[in-house]
């Protein structure tokens, strides 16, 4: 070997290395979907979003007719997410809505109701792990169990009750477009209310807003070495609440949102991901907008 063979050799593993990392880089936007964190990697993101919703609701006059109304919603929230990499393909991820300003308006006839809440939300927390790499036709398939706490209580910033969900991903490259799909199953554990301020009486009632079914199906791409493009639709199915076992009428729900999103590059740790999405159903929220400022450490 030539001392000039030998001195390409480092220049050639530099280069090698440096392509690698940009790739990887690239994916970031897949951060939702593949495990993109490394072992003692950590990736914190600060995220913003307004949400609104505007929905028309019946209910029954003194007369016994029936009185349309409106109920307008509007959310405003910060969210702190902490992805850690336990080791390569398995990460843990913590989500900390720690401002919540929601406020709901209903108007129902001469009734108007104006209802404010301001304070942390649902804080959740998730363990995700690659179980098959992608080669060949076999797509990466993802592993992931979650927990989302009632920190937020049962108002407009929580759901007041316990859940606990798991979900598969998969993954697959098509250059240069990278398609994703993932389904899960989320069981919400009943919580106890207690009803002794509206009641003469004590009472305490047993509520399960009902168990959930979600899917996710989207594609992204990279337009440049700093900019990559995202769209998914966001599904769930949420079986019927139950009051004390008793099962509610009419109580399920569909949620149907289209997300648009980029995400860009600003520097080798810094990303910004401006997020669009519009709800496709009458249960989703109408719309919302954010920013992601994602940050690796």
């Amino acid at each position: 070997m030539t001392r000039e063979e030998a001195s390409e050799k480092p220049e050639q593993e530099d280069r090698r290395q440096e392509a690698e990392e940009a790739a990887r880089l690239r994916d970031l936007f897949l951060r939702q979907e593949k495990v993109f964190i490394r072992k003692g990697e950590f990736l914190g993101e600060i995220n913003t979003f307004y949400n609104t919703d505007e929905a028309t609701v019946f209910a029954t006059g003194n007369a016994g007719t029936l009185v349309a109304g409106q109920v307008q919603s509007r959310t405003t929230e910060l969210t702190l997410i902490g992805r850690y990499g336990l080791w390569d393909g398995l990460e843990i991820d913590l989500i900390v809505p720690v401002f919540v300003h929601a406020r709901q308006q209903l108007n129902i006839g001469t009734l108007a109701i104006d209802r404010k809440e301001t304070g942390i939300g649902d804080v959740s927390a998730a363990l995700r792990y690659q179980l098959i790499g992608e080669r060949g036709g076999i797509p990466d398939v993802i592993l992931d169990i979650n927990a989302i706490s009632d920190t937020g209580g049962d108002n407009l910033r929580g759901t007041g009750n316990w859940s606990i969900g798991t979900g598969i991903t998969f993954v697959k490259t098509i250059d240069p477009v990278v398609l994703f799909g993932r389904v899960g199953y989320t069981w919400t554990l009943a919580a106890e209310d207690d009803l002794s301020d509206i009641e003469l009486t004590p009472v305490r009632v047993t509520r399960n807003p009902g168990d959930i079914i979600q899917y996710r199906v989207g594609m992204g791409f990279s337009l440049n070495d700093r900019v990559s493009f995202n769209l998914a639709v966001n599904g769930a199915v949420v079986g019927s609440s139950k009051i004390d076992g008793r099962k509610q009428r009419n109580s399920n729900l569909e949620l149907l949102t289209l997300v648009l999103s980029t995400t860009v590059l600003v520097t080798k740790q810094l990303f910004v991901e401006p997020v669009v999405g519009v709800g496709l159903t009458d249960d989703a929220f109408d719309t919302f907008v954010g920013i992601r400022f994602p940050y690796r450490f």
